[in-house]
């Protein structure tokens, strides 16, 4: 774990960067986010006032989990993460 963030609901999100996932408690729950892309480094992470999950990657790469994503019971990868180029 390189970093972490609480949101606004209390929500844990951290980085593993050498897993190349995002991690998330929430409620006692722990979920791992496997990221899109192969190389993805994940190093830090921000939650907005909004809920918005951000996330920097050593790769260059700034990723996104929106609020309406980041707040879901089960997580779906598809089409969740939306990236800012690098």
């Amino acid at each position: 774990m390189t970093s972490l963030a609480v949101a606004p609901d209390g929500t844990v999100w951290f980085t593993e960067l050498r897993e190349h996932k995002l991690g998330r408690l929430r409620d006692g729950n722990l979920i791992e986010l496997q990221l899109p892309r192969d190389d993805a480094r994940p190093f830090g992470v921000a939650v907005d006032g909004e809920g918005n999950v951000w996330y920097t990657d050593l790769t260059g790469w700034l990723g996104h989990v929106p609020v309406e994503q980041a707040s879901a019971t089960r997580l779906d990868l598809k089409g969740m993460l939306s990236w800012l180029g690098g």
